[in-house]
């Protein structure tokens, strides 16, 4: 959401429900606005009285408040706003940074396709900011204050300009928790049967706090909660509730294509219950025997920079057969070795080309001709040496001419002798031997592909020497 800038106004989105029968629930992926305008951080005065404004005002006043408690972890830490003492004993308050950065680098480590910062791989601890690896610290706080270990939100330092955040400081990885916890979590919070269809609370040391709900308010109204107001007689009381559960399942048609958390919604016609549901936590595949793969060694390749920020194209001498998403492995380079000479997965485009004439069969017309055509014959997408297939025969590049709008191509490349002629419409679809690596690595330097230069006898033309001699 926030690399596409796809931000609701609300902050808010929508996620599946662990309870199937509630199919999706709305939820945030970072502390929303409208929160932070209602929660209030905290200073003292110079009376030593506490006084309090909203914690989001932290974002554009010079002077800084301690941030509020906003939730709790479910290791039963706290989670503060952006906000904190910065001397972990107190004091000044400041700006909570985060010790994590974008990778430069994030090639092999994700789909070339997701822009960077899309995966947790993109980023890396670097131990440069306040907080540790999981996000917080141990540091005393306005409501701890003989100190406590504290999970604090995160936020970038400049205000954004543009976009859904503009006028505000946007929410940075990795937003409140690190990719860890860092107590043990309480896995109740994590079961799909932690809700009241299957949690008995006539059972266990469950307590209900109502000290602060207003039950006997004018317009007090909770679902599944009885105002002591508003009862009438002949009121029956539920004394006792008690879960059920599937305890097997005959799959009579197993299907495929499942996938992991896919929910599973039974018929309850006919039967004398309800509710019942199941979520797949495991999949049994087929059991692997082997693994196969095939490689192929590449030789003479060159590389240059384009297609944009830290791709490069590389050019090999003959058609490669790789398909997009292969992975290349290169080494031996003998300029900038150190880096590019990784594992990548390649790019393939294929470009196709129509002919606007006829062209006749090779032993009529030579084995050398031009071919008149109609696409795009622009750097590097088409070049020299590159080679195309027509009807079957395989045809190489000998030079372009763009401006007239036709290449001429040696015929029968392959060897084999396709006595074929072609028509005007016919496509000549490209056999690629080019391919393109997103490296991360970006640089200034002007790279010199080798250049093939192959002439016509008859249509060159030579200057005569002044001192020509006969």
């Amino acid at each position: 959401m926030l690399l596409t800038g796809e931000v609701p106004q609300d902050d808010g989105v929508l996620a599946l429900s662990l309870d199937s029968s509630k199919e999706i629930e709305y939820t945030h992926a970072f502390a929303p606005r409208e929160l932070r305008r209602k929660v209030l951080s905290t200073s003292i005065d110079i009376d030593g009285s506490v006084i309090y404004r909203a914690d989001i005002l932290n974002e554009t006043s010079t002077d800084k408040y301690h941030s509020p408690i906003i939730g709790w972890a479910f290791d039963g830490f706290p989670i503060y706003g952006p906000y904190g003492y910065a001397d972990r004993e107190g004091g000044a308050v400041k700006r909570m940074e985060t010790s994590y950065e974008l990778r430069v680098d994030v090639s092999g480590i994700r789909p070339p396709s997701y822009g960077s910062g899309m995966f947790i791989e993109d980023y890396r601890f670097v131990g440069k900011g306040d907080l540790d690896e999981f996000n917080g610290r141990f540091c005393k706080t306005p409501e701890f204050p003989n100190g406590t270990y504290a999970y604090f939100l995160t936020v970038d330092a400049s205000t954004e300009v543009a976009g859904p955040f503009a006028g505000y400081l946007k929410p940075i990885f990795p937003y409140a928790i690190g990719p860890q916890y860092k107590g043990l979590p309480q896995t109740f919070n994590f079961s799909q049967f932690s809700t009241l269809s299957f949690a008995n609370l006539n059972d266990g040391s469950y307590t209900r706090y109502t000290s602060q709900y207003g039950i006997r308010g004018k317009n007090s109204r909770y679902s599944g909660f009885l105002q002591p107001n508003v009862f009438s007689e002949g009121f029956t009381e539920v004394v006792a509730v008690s879960p059920g559960s599937v305890d097997s399942l005959n799959i009579i048609a197993p299907g495929d294509k499942y996938n992991i958390s896919d929910n599973i919604f039974f018929n309850d016609e006919g039967t004398q219950g309800g509710g019942a549901y199941a979520r797949i936590s495991r999949i049994l595949g087929p059991e692997v025997t082997n693994i196969t793969y095939s490689s192929e060694r590449l030789s003479n390749l060159q590389f240059t920079p384009t297609l944009g920020k830290g791709k490069f194209i590389g050019f090999g001498t003959v058609a490669h057969g790789f398909n997009t998403g292969d992975i290349v492995d290169l080494q031996n380079l003998n300029l900038l070795s150190t880096e590019l000479s990784k594992t990548y997965s390649v790019g393939i485009t294929t470009n196709t080309l129509v002919l606007r004439s006829d062209v006749d069969t090779a032993n009529i017309i030579g084995i050398t001709t031009y071919f008149n055509v109609d696409g795009n014959l622009t750097f590097p997408t088409t070049i020299v040496n590159d080679f195309y297939v027509v009807n079957g025969e395989v045809i190489k590049i000998l030079n372009i001419d763009s401006s007239s709008k036709r290449i001429r191509v040696e015929r029968n490349v392959s060897g084999v002798s396709t006595e074929v002629a072609h028509q005007s419409g016919d496509v000549l679809t490209e056999n690629p031997r080019k391919f393109t690596i997103n490296t991360g690595f970006q640089t200034t330097t002007q790279y010199q592909l080798d250049r093939s230069l192959y002439f016509e006898p008859g249509e060159v033309t030579g200057l005569i020497s002044e001192n020509l001699v006969l």
